[in-house]
């Protein structure tokens, strides 16, 4: 991930201009499309380090979007990056989430606002996790996030 860890701001800058404008989908240009958004690739280069850069920098830029967040728009960051480092980095980060969710009460909120299912992460994380959002994560089975699933659809 050579140069990703440059200037985070910038990039995190970019990344909550980019799913900003997604939220508002309010562009008028009928040609319009992502690529060609010059945000896209800060949004780009966030996606690639949670999924697949080194866990310390995914850490970074999870940290610098929930801290640039809004009141309004944590949840909304919670659910999506958060979520997401949370189910493919939760076991090997789970000492730095821990940490910050004892010293950081509006994060411990945002780590509660993710949903995760049983199964995606070993039990004892699975358990540590809830356990550092005082208990909020909702741990679904299987069965039980289909159907919520099928009710934020209708």
């Amino acid at each position: 991930m050579p140069g990703f860890d440059q200037d985070i701001p910038s990039i995190v800058a970019g990344y909550r201009r980019y799913v900003e404008g997604l939220r508002r989908d309010q562009d008028t240009d009928p040609v319009w499309a992502p690529e060609g958004d010059p945000d896209c690739d800060a949004y780009e280069q966030v996606q690639e380090v949670i999924r697949r850069g080194p866990e310390e920098l995914a850490w970074r830029y999870i940290l610098a979007i929930l801290n640039a967040a809004s009141d309004d728009d944590i949840a909304t960051e919670a659910a999506g990056p958060l979520e997401e480092l949370v189910r493919l980095r939760g076991s090997v980060l789970i000492g730095l989430i821990e940490e910050e969710a004892r010293h950081d009460p509006r994060f411990r909120w945002a780590l509660g606002q993710i949903w995760l299912t049983e199964g995606e992460l070993p039990a004892d994380i699975l358990r540590r996790m809830v356990d550092a959002s005082s208990g909020v994560i909702k741990v679904f089975s299987q069965s039980e996030l289909k159907a919520a699933i099928n009710r934020a659809a209708i």
